[in-house]
């Protein structure tokens, strides 16, 4: 019998939470326990509530690259830090709640805000047969907001390549904007259902799901979301998730890493999915191994459940699989697919699953040429009025290459043109390597007016460039309104670039005195 910690849906259980001073009203359903009963004693579901009414952990996690050529420390971020976060590199705690929509460290691109729990796949990574800096290619196929891609940046090199993608187009741009702050130019983000990417036939090195699910790990951070669990959600976020896999598992290549996750505990849409996967998928389980203090606990197929009474983060489950080096398993998963099909008919009219209710059609934008011409750097300073003068710098690179996307200008590391060539061709990308600068007419004239990603480029802008460095109160008020406090001490026209600490924020042109 559980106590206090789970009560009939009518009736709410309260507690103060010391980071928000404000009452979390938390409505556990009597039916969650009764479906947590097959997977955890009961002493252990009575311990799992109890930390499900205590305070949400956050954390965050630092862009080693920027932190590095800038000489800064995770100290020096204006943060308020706790403990380092055992199991990923570069993170730490945050010892109260905090709001980092206007601190310019944030800004930049020198840390992002991460669930801790799901930093354990930075180990997990380091703990596979992938050779970094190999040409690898990766796909984050749920990736909104971001959290997990700019891991995956972490973990990839500059040769590599990683494709980051979320159906919903509102939710894909948050994640092209937390991309681009990590300020590296080997990734598209594209907006494209799971089934867009089966012509990518074994194309990925590895693909991470991050499924959606009924999300049992967010009570804490959102205790409504309580009041959506049910019974028949959790058997409908299994369906939609084996929907997911199939759909996606041919863009994986044989011998290619499969990782599941959810923020979910139950098994329906855990370990149920996993044994779908090895049973009916053909993929096999990775043995993987992480000390007993961490307090993961594993499932009896290979999956690892991080509840928050016992490891420090709001709830987590993953598992990784690899598909064996035969293509046999396409085979076998699509003959499934009519039997899948007939059960998800026999839910709801009203239940579809979400990544199929709006089956919105974006467009497919591939390279283009400047104005019907051939794009070349030459052509660029010719006809671009007011260009940047430091710009020129990029014309003369090798390890670069210039193309036009849409009404921006992107440059692309020039080992992988060709993949971004076929990915823009392919999917519906939104985002494409390094964005320089966006064109607009004047007249007959062409305009280019750098844009923000060059500002938050990792590598080392070249020093010749005129440059305005702000104080933390000037930095907030710019990355608020994109306006400069005063008119600052240059004698300089023309664009700058705006930084706080060396970290670039965005582009100011200044005139003539």
């Amino acid at each position: 019998m559980l106590k206090l910690q789970i009560r009939n849906k009518n009736k709410n259980l309260a507690k103060n939470c010391s980071l928000c001073n404000k009452k979390i009203m938390l409505t556990i359903p009597s039916s969650w326990s009764n479906s947590m009963e097959n997977q955890l004693p009961s002493d252990q579901i009575e311990l799992l509530a109890s930390a499900l009414h205590s305070t949400p952990t956050r954390a965050v996690r630092f862009n080693q690259r920027k932190l590095s050529q800038l000489h800064l420390s995770s100290q020096q971020v204006g943060l308020s830090l706790s403990d380092p976060v055992l199991w990923c590199a570069n993170a730490s705690y945050l010892a109260q709640k905090q709001s980092v929509a206007s601190n310019p460290y944030f800004f930049g691109g020198a840390f992002y805000v991460q669930e801790p729990s799901s930093m354990l796949l930075h180990s997990a990574f380091n703990q596979l047969n992938l050779e970094v800096n190999s040409g690898l290619k990766a796909l984050d196929l749920c990736a909104a907001p971001g959290g997990k891609s700019t891991l995956l940046l972490d973990f990839l090199g500059e040769s590599d390549l990683l494709v980051a993608n979320d159906i919903n187009r509102l939710r894909a741009d948050t994640l092209t904007e937390n991309i681009s702050r990590w300020g590296m130019a080997n990734v598209v983000t594209t907006s494209n259902q799971p089934q867009d990417f089966a012509s990518l036939q074994g194309y990925f090195d590895c693909v991470l799901v991050d499924a959606p699910c009924s999300g049992e790990g967010l009570w804490r951070k959102t205790p409504q979301s309580v009041d959506e669990w049910s019974v028949d959600n959790v058997t409908y976020c299994a369906l939609r998730q084996k929907d997911i896999v199939r759909d996606v598992l041919p863009a994986l290549k044989s011998g290619g890493y499969f990782i599941y996750s959810t923020c979910t505990y139950n098994s329906a849409e855990n370990e149920d999915i996993v044994n779908w996967l090895t049973s009916e998928g053909g993929l096999e389980t990775v043995d993987l191994t992480f000390p007993t203090q961490w307090g993961l606990t594993k499932s009896n197929n290979g999956g690892f459940h991080c509840y928050p009474h016992k490891v420090r983060g709001e709830g987590f489950f993953f598992c990784v699989l690899k598909k064996p080096q035969s293509d046999e398993s396409i085979e076998t998963q699509n003959a499934s697919n009519n039997e899948e099909k007939s059960a998800q008919t026999k839910l709801s009219s009203a239940i579809i699953p979400h990544y199929k209710q709006k089956n919105i059609r974006h467009k497919k934008t591939a390279f283009q040429a400047l104005r019907g011409k051939g794009f070349t750097p030459q052509f660029s300073l010719q006809k671009l009025k007011q260009q940047p003068s430091f710009l020129k710098q990029w014309f003369d690179r090798s390890d670069f290459v210039w193309r036009q996307f849409r009404d921006e200008l992107v440059v692309i590391p020039s080992h992988l043109i060709q993949e971004f060539e076929y990915l823009s061709e392919t999917l519906k990308a939104i985002k494409l390597g390094l964005r320089v600068g966006k064109l607009s007419r004047k007249g007959s004239e062409w305009i280019l007016q750098p844009h923000i990603d060059l500002a938050r480029f990792s590598s080392s802008l070249n020093s010749t460039i005129p440059q305005i460095s702000l104080n933390y109160e000037e930095a907030q008020v710019f990355i608020t309104t994109q306006k400069l406090v005063s008119q600052p001490s240059t004698n300089q026209s023309g664009w700058h670039l705006i930084t706080y600490k060396g970290l670039g924020l965005g582009w100011q042109k200044i005139a003539k005195v």
